[in-house]
């Protein structure tokens, strides 16, 4: 079972209302490489258009889409952004394939910390990021 699948069946009795995988995600293209449970998560997807700006550069947000479906995975709860610190070092243009891994850094109560790196096919760096995410603990959505 694909990680996906599987956080789809972990939510399905608790959030209901919940679409696995996110639809941010699915629009993306992007495609789960590798999943080491609790610790890191590596996606692979080519620029599309939509995700640039205009100067047909990718935007950062899409680093957004590896963070989520990792602290996910970790809180088996819903969580969301409170803040994202990208740093572009290369534009990424439509076409290119990237691929982008998430880590784990940390985890207060109610916090998660994250940081990831996105590389061009060959290897060079593209940009980094890190993240803290909110574990969501309020009611049923």
């Amino acid at each position: 079972m694909d990680l996906m699948s599987m956080l789809g069946k972990d939510f399905a009795d608790e959030y209901p209302e919940a679409v696995i995988p996110p639809p941010s995600f699915v629009e993306s293209g992007a495609q789960i490489f590798e999943y080491q449970p609790g610790k890191s998560l590596v996606v692979r997807f080519v620029v599309r258009e939509r995700q640039t700006g205009p100067l047909l550069i990718l935007q950062g947000g899409l680093l957004d889409d590896v963070f989520g479906p990792l602290s996910i995975a970790i809180a088996k709860k819903p969580c969301m952004s409170v803040d994202m610190n990208v740093t572009f070092v290369r534009a990424a243009k439509t076409g290119e394939t990237l691929t982008i891994r998430a880590e784990f850094i940390s985890k207060t109560n109610k916090l998660f910390q994250m940081r990831a790196e996105a590389h061009y096919e060959q290897g060079k760096l593209v940009a980094t990021a890190t993240s803290n995410l909110m574990v969501y603990e309020g009611p049923r959505l």
